[in-house]
């Protein structure tokens, strides 16, 4: 088992450039950073703290920068660690934190992040308090440090949640493919699905709900350029499909869409999740009806209806959050029974490999975490997985006695886990997401620094060890 650390050090460097680091030649200088004794290095300055190549740039960057560390010691907050103290991180063999940022922090409490496929976007929850009111907001350029806009107006009464982006960046036109799918109260009462090309677009609805079966836990999903679109929802228990070709359409309504208050009825169902392939939904639904019906996490061929049920839940036992990671190979979703979530102990995170053709169940269920976080009030969060597809991470609840949470990991096949100490600076800590891009090992999370929640970005050295 062995790590490439010039890849893991162009990672670090890569989203370290796209949060709003200003550097010259920065990749010039990557080759040359390597720890040498036999480099000339500049004086130290500043307490000993300052270590740079002669010559080297000082990094700046546009977010406040919340902790640094270089190797296995911390620097000064007044800068993010230079070329030299990034490249002896990304050769540590743990997985560690360069840097934290400081993204949003407000008066307001923020919730659930979520990069774009691209990793140059971030979305979030905003909970307003004194107006009773939820909204998603956006930081459409992460390299700017500009305030985040709300994607929908904020009229009096409307509440949104429940945010999901496509599964890859469309075209930014009028008739692409959507960027995002959200939860909408726009009406008193009843919960819409919206969806908009991009996030300078008006969400147009997509699919309406009813005040007895709230339409909601849209999920997009994985398609060619040019194909429709697809989106799987819930509403009152049930799962619908509404398939649109593109998004421009007269009255706010897509074109394409049909009836929106008649989409494709699936089944019984909610939480659904699509497959890498589009192929599949992966749900959770009642193994049978009645007060006493025990849950289970089943998978769903789209065209064809048929089901396989992956788990069973145990009596007393709640299931939620399915996903497939993605290469399709597995599914992932939270599990715990009653008494565990009243005393606060948390969820698992369970595992099954399954046939990705068939969903067929490979072996039996694992357990990968055990007493880590689940997001109790937005279903829609899903489980993060590192970009490379190896780790699933998520917040402990064993806190200290100062309220601080660790992030904790495991590898997807069972061959290790740990725990990612990034910065006792914060408690309350909640809702892991990760960068998808790839470029770079980056995790977005809320936290709370000082009163209020905000939303904090940690770029880490690297995911940790991989096959030869």
């Amino acid at each position: 088992m062995v790590r490439d650390p010039r890849r893991a050090r162009a990672a670090v460097l890569g989203l370290v450039a796209a949060l709003g680091v200003v550097a010259v030649a920065v990749a010039a200088a990557i080759g040359s950073a390597l720890p040498s004794p036999a480099l000339p290095r500049a004086e130290a300055s500043g307490g000993g703290d300052d270590e740079r190549l002669e010559g080297e740039f000082e990094l700046k960057i546009d977010h406040r920068l919340v902790d640094a560390r270089a190797g296995d010691r911390w620097i000064t907050r007044a800068r993010v660690p230079t070329i030299t103290e990034i490249a002896r991180k990304a050769k540590l063999p743990g997985i560690e934190p360069v840097v934290i940022l400081g993204v949003h922090e407000d008066e307001s409490n923020h919730y659930v992040p979520a990069f774009r496929a691209d990793g140059r976007a971030l979305t979030f929850l905003t909970a307003d308090i004194e107006r009773r009111t939820a909204k998603v907001a956006a930081i459409a350029d992460l390299s700017r440090a500009d305030s985040p806009a709300l994607l929908f107006p904020d009229t009096p009464g409307s509440y949104d949640y429940m945010f999901g982006w496509a599964p890859s960046v469309p075209p930014g036109d009028a008739t692409a493919s959507p960027a995002f799918v959200l939860a909408s109260q726009r009406r008193s009462g009843v919960m819409d699905i919206y969806a908009a090309a991009g996030l300078d677009d008006e969400p147009k609805l997509l699919a309406r709900g009813e005040a007895d079966a709230i339409a909601k836990q849209p999920a997009i999903a994985p398609a060619p350029p040019g194909a429709p679109v697809r989106v799987a929802y819930e509403a009152g228990g049930t799962l619908f499909l509404v398939t649109a070709p593109r998004l421009r359409g007269e009255g706010g309504v897509l074109e394409g869409a049909g009836d929106p208050e008649k989409p494709e009825r699936l089944g019984p169902g909610a939480e659904p999740e699509w497959s890498p392939d589009g192929r599949f939904l992966v749900h959770v639904r009642a193994s049978s009806a009645g007060a006493n019906a025990r849950l289970a996490v089943v998978t769903r061929e789209v065209t064809t209806g048929r089901e396989r049920v992956l788990y069973e839940a145990a009596e007393r036992e709640r299931v939620r959050g399915p996903r497939f990671t993605p290469d399709g190979a597995r599914v992932l979703f939270h599990a715990a029974t009653r008494d565990e979530q009243d005393d606060g102990r948390g969820y698992a995170i369970v595992a099954i490999d399954v046939d990705p053709a068939n969903t067929e169940a490979l072996g039996e269920p694992r357990r990968l975490l055990e007493n880590v976080a689940a997001q109790p009030h937005f279903d829609s969060h899903p489980i993060a997985v590192s970009s490379d597809g190896r780790l699933v991470l998520a917040f402990g609840v064993d806190a200290d006695e100062d309220g601080y949470y660790k992030i904790r990991w495991a590898a997807l096949d069972g061959s290790g886990s740990g725990a990612i100490d990034h910065s006792d600076e914060f408690t309350t800590s909640t809702d892991v997401a990760v960068d998808p891009d790839g470029e770079a090992c980056a995790i977005a999370f809320a936290a709370v620094e000082s009163v209020a929640q905000g939303i904090y970005v940690v770029i880490l050295n690297h995911w940790g060890e991989e096959d030869e």
